[in-house]
């Protein structure tokens, strides 16, 4: 692992790049630069360390609309209606340049996504391989769907989990169905995704935040592994590095 503290952020799909832009833009912040210096108020006496956000998306139209320092189109010559994760692989693979430039130097991965479609079901492990060929920490934090979603949706992400659980150095699942249970009956679909996406963000800003003050990965694991399992909401795969 590369010796920097340095972050590299990286929303892969709808969900993941939803939750970059929530950690850009929550509480009034206002502006992805505001948003950095907030979350290095602290870290002034830090002279190597740096926070960057990657976006990851098929969507061109979704992936325009991102608050990322950087945006990486997952596509080819001509549009995709709805890849599938094999197609996706396909992309990520003809970007693999484009992709180990943006985050050579990093001393810590994040990859942020939602499994089940094929975005983050295709892209997401195939991400993880280049930044472990690099030699970067690489960390996941991902949701499974909703039961309503239907069944080849979660059977899909079943297996996008268990390919990401062997390219990450520790996988952070968040089963979207355990925060629905513990919602108010009246949550509404809409709200029930938002509060999934606040529950990632909120494991995502706990790990940048430790692990920048500390330089301690254990640390920042050990903090997030309380805040996901204190409700139950979550569980952790490969966690080799909490001590």
């Amino acid at each position: 692992m590369d010796d920097t503290r340095d972050i590299k952020v990286i929303g892969i799909g709808g969900c993941g790049c939803n939750v970059v832009n929530r950690i850009l833009d929550t509480g009034g912040i206002g502006s992805p630069d505001a948003a950095k210096e907030t979350l290095s108020l602290d870290l002034e006496h830090e002279a190597n360390h740096d926070i960057h956000f990657i976006a990851m998306n098929t969507n061109q139209h979704a992936l325009g609309s991102s608050l990322a320092d950087t945006r990486i189109f997952l596509g080819g010559e001509g549009i995709v209606e709805q890849p599938s994760p094999m197609d996706v692989k396909r992309f990520v693979k003809d970007g693999a340049e484009e992709i180990r430039q943006a985050i050579t130097g990093a001393g810590m991965v994040i990859l942020i996504a939602g499994m089940g479609g094929g975005t983050g079901t295709g892209a997401t492990p195939a991400v993880a391989r280049i930044a472990r060929e690099l030699g970067i920490l690489t960390l996941g934090f991902v949701t499974t769907p909703f039961s309503f979603e239907g069944k080849k949706r979660i059977e899909e992400a079943e297996r996008g989990v268990r390919e990401l659980a062997g390219t990450v150095d520790t996988l952070v699942v968040i089963p979207n169905d355990k925060l629905f249970e513990s919602a108010n009956p009246n949550t509404s679909i809409q709200d029930a995704f938002h509060v999934s996406d606040e529950v990632v963000r909120l494991g995502v800003r706990t790990v940048m935040d430790t692990f920048l003050t500390s330089g301690s990965v254990n640390l920042a694991l050990k903090d997030v592994d309380k805040i996901v399992r204190a409700e139950g909401i979550a569980y952790i795969e490969n966690p080799l590095v909490l001590g």
